[in-house]
């Protein structure tokens, strides 16, 4: 029974307290977490923004290549395959 209350209190994060211990939570130690995780999530999500956006950068690109060849190939009469 001592193991499952240690575990408990001091191992396993509890959902209803933001994924925290519940004595990270009565010591103060669950801001500090819980600051970090946001950070964290906020760097990761600026990162994505930016791959996403040099992702669509190239596809953009891509298509208006596209749109040129195929506008020469008509004014040409030389369809590219």
């Amino acid at each position: 029974m001592v193991k499952f209350v240690d575990f408990y209190n001091n191992i396993r994060p509890h959902q209803g307290i933001g994924y925290v211990t519940p004595q990270q939570k009565h010591t103060g130690e669950d801001v500090k977490i819980l600051e970090e995780r946001q950070r964290r999530k906020e760097s990761a999500r600026k990162r994505r923004l930016e791959v996403n956006r040099l992702r669509m950068k190239k596809k953009e690109e891509e298509v208006r290549e596209i749109g040129l060849r195929l506008t020469c190939s008509v004014k040409e009469f030389q369809f590219v395959r």
